[in-house]
């Protein structure tokens, strides 16, 4: 995934990029392509993608669906912060 920007992005924003993936338990899908990923992982890094641009208020449509208890608190978690 991030050798597939077609973007130049400095080192700061690589390393904020790669502390979210970790934070969120998905670093190891940096190199994948979203196509390749299941509807869950899609589903985190959508969620990555709203988080590395630090809004304000993020509008989340069912975005612990699919995961378990214990993720769903983990993410709440993420999210909160």
């Amino acid at each position: 995934m991030i050798d597939s920007l077609s973007l130049r992005i400095s080192d700061e924003e690589l390393i904020k990029v790669m502390s979210i993936m970790k934070k969120l338990n998905i670093d190891g899908l940096a190199k994948k392509r979203m196509t390749e990923l299941s509807g869950g992982q899609q589903q985190m890094v959508s969620l990555a993608q709203a988080i590395i641009k630090d809004p304000k208020v993020l509008l989340l449509d069912e975005p612990l669906n699919n995961f378990d208890i214990y993720r769903q608190f983990e993410i709440l978690d993420i999210i909160k912060k």
